[in-house]
């Protein structure tokens, strides 16, 4: 039988030991929440691990996935990665709230507009990692001491924000929570507590396992390759079918964040970007899997209990039929992928706008190609 944490008296001091957020006494309603909601293996698990956050600039500058391959030389498992995509100031007031106020000697009030243009400039990666020798490491402490302090200017060799070349004392690379029940509540202002429990079930009896921990990291990494060039494209890839690409595959991973388990929403994810070079080619090789995929989308039963679903199967079906686009179209599709939560940038939108303002051109191609095949 399942024991949740209301069922005990209080959670161990051991998860609850370094944040301003527990040492002043304001997380009761948060932990009467996970007393609720979580059981006991979770909190098993959370002594064990420990919240990353690998902010924009790091990502921007291509520098999150070294400093993956950095943790990963030092004992660590990638336990859990996602792209943060579309940030949300709100979300980051949170993560930093207990920063936020007078209370806290060491507050941020007067920077804060810097941290908050830097969160919502661009996409961060959430992670959840371990230490391979867990019962021996502080993990917390040696996070600590790995990224270095807040000031790249007082790191030192072999620090994050030292060797990675942190910027200032916003554009710092990492965060990292201050302990285990710390980094529940954070993780939580990103993901959606099913998710939470879910993968602290998944952790749970791989903590014991060398093996099962390394084919976990090992998952979670090729994870992140997949979709980091959707998520995080070079500024190369700006032609018509590059971006279609990219935002199909936000748009695939924002839906499949709404389905309900075990509804079949794998198939979403339309692939990588077509690899013909020739622009012409390029055009039909995607059309054709565009096809292929509609199909697909269209014999599928989805339940409709989001309003965002509905919006986004929609956006997904209208992607792929890009041959239609007109320069009508594009405010539409802008809109649905906002409503969707579905991160775009100028770059994205100017694309978007001059291929359906040409977009004469482009069937007049297919028009010629399908009479040739005919």
């Amino acid at each position: 039988m399942v024991k949740y944490m209301h069922q005990f008296d209080e959670i161990p001091t051991r998860f609850a030991t370094q944040s301003y957020f527990l040492r002043t006494n304001l997380h009761q309603e948060f932990v009467s929440y996970l007393k609720k909601s979580l059981p006991q293996q979770a909190f098993d698990t959370c002594e064990h691990i420990a919240l990353v956050l690998l902010k924009p600039d790091a990502v921007c500058a291509d520098k999150h996935f070294p400093i993956l391959e950095r943790l990963m030389e030092n004992g660590y498992n990638i336990l859990y990665g996602d792209f943060i995509q579309d940030p949300k100031e709100r979300m980051f007031e949170e993560l930093y709230q207990y920063n936020l106020t007078l209370r806290n000697e060491q507050n941020q009030i007067a920077s804060w507009w810097i941290n908050r243009r830097l969160y919502t400039t661009g996409p961060s990666i959430l992670l959840l990692v371990s230490h391979n020798r867990m019962r021996d490491v502080d993990l917390y402490a040696d996070l600590i001491r790995m990224k270095g302090p807040s000031d790249p200017f007082k790191t030192i060799p072999g620090q994050i924000r030292c060797d990675f070349g942190g910027c200032n004392m916003a554009m710092n690379l990492i965060h990292c929570s201050d302990d285990p029940v710390s980094s529940l509540r954070e993780f939580l202002i990103f993901r959606p507590m099913q998710v939470l429990d879910a993968t602290l079930r998944q952790i749970y009896p791989l903590l014991d396992s060398s093996t099962g921990l390394q084919a976990r990291n090992e998952e979670v990494i090729k994870y992140l390759k997949q979709i980091n060039p959707a998520i995080v494209p070079s500024r190369a890839d700006i032609d018509f079918i590059s971006v279609l690409w990219r935002l199909r595959q936000r748009s695939a991973l924002a839906v499949s964040a709404l389905c309900s388990p075990g509804e079949p929403c794998s198939f979403l994810w339309p692939g990588a970007v077509p690899s013909e070079p020739v622009p012409g080619a390029r055009l039909m090789e995607a059309l054709d899997r565009s096809r292929s995929y509609l199909d697909r989308l269209q014999s599928t039963k989805f339940e409709r209990a989001d309003w965002r679903l509905d919006i986004g199967l929609k956006l997904i079906e209208r992607l792929c039929q890009f041959d239609e686009i007109t320069d009508r179209d594009v405010p539409d599709l802008v809109k649905m992928l906002s409503a969707l939560g579905v991160r775009t940038d100028a770059w994205d939108e100017l694309v978007l706008e001059t291929s359906a303002h040409y977009s004469a051109s482009m069937r007049q191609y297919l028009q010629s190609q399908q009479g040739e095949l005919a």
